[in-house]
């Protein structure tokens, strides 16, 4: 799923709230993965976790 301006496309949107996060990824052009995290959640690890969930997907999606 890709948001597109007329420049670029979104790939990930990252919110930071009061008690965490929540992280939406793009799988494909039909799905997102997204996942609440806790303010203490390690983002780098996070992220490199989801990109590897995202090409996990992208093969069944």
């Amino acid at each position: 799923m890709e948001v597109s301006s007329h420049a670029s496309s979104v790939e990930q949107v990252y919110i930071r709230g009061e008690k965490g996060y929540v992280i939406l990824m793009a799988v494909g052009e039909e799905a997102v993965l997204t996942v609440l995290a806790r303010e203490q959640a390690k983002l780098g690890l996070l992220f490199l976790d989801m990109r590897r969930a995202v090409e996990s997907l992208e093969q069944i999606v």
